[in-house]
This record gives structure tokens, sequence and C-alpha cells, in this order.
């Protein structure tokens, strides 16, 4: 899931739980979701590094690596970086709100 996905379930999830109060929503809102936006945004910032190299030597030592993870040792840990910031956010099961007919009856 990407953030904003996360982020529309969330705030959905959170406004009916709160039955309405959107006080009460955003607030729990900001506590499910601080930890895993902040995680996002410095995965961003630190995989930048990777995509705009700083030096011609950077960028050679970044095109080798890109070569060469398959065979090398740390390829699973590069692999999971996603998993970690993923699993900064606890996704609640709300409930699912009740049933109306998508066209009234007369």
């Amino acid at each position: 899931m990407t953030e904003p996905t996360v982020g529309a379930y969330v705030l959905a999830g959170e406004l009916h739980a709160a039955d309405g109060d959107h006080v009460r929503a955003f607030g729990e809102y900001d506590a499910v979701m601080r930890e895993f936006v902040e995680a996002c945004q410095k995965q961003g910032a630190d995989g930048a590094k990777w995509f705009i190299p700083a030096s011609r030597w950077f960028a050679a030592f970044r095109n080798l690596n890109f070569r060469l993870l398959p065979y090398l040792p740390w390829r699973k840990v590069i692999e999971e970086l996603p998993l970690k910031v993923g699993n900064k956010v606890d996704l609640r099961d709300y409930a699912a709100p009740p049933r109306q007919p998508a066209v009234r009856q007369r």
C-alpha cells in the first residue's frame, strides 16, 4: 500500500470510529500515522541519495552495486527496506458502516 492509500484508509476509519467527531478523529489519525509518515519521508530522502549521486565516484559505485546486487550478501537488507517502513503503521480493522442502498427506495 502507498502512503496516500494508507492515510485515506486510516482517516476514513477514524472518522467512522469517532462517529463524525472530526477533532477526535484527526487526533487519532495523527497518532496512528505520525511514525509511518516520518519513516516514509526519511526513506525518500535517503533513497534520493542513490538516484541523485553527489559525485561521479558515487554514481559509479551505485551502478556497480545495482549490477552486483543479486550476488551481494546484503541484498536481502535492501529488499526488505520497504517492509520495515510499511510495518511502521498499525492498520486497525475498522467496523464497516451499515449498508445503504445506492438508490433510494420510493
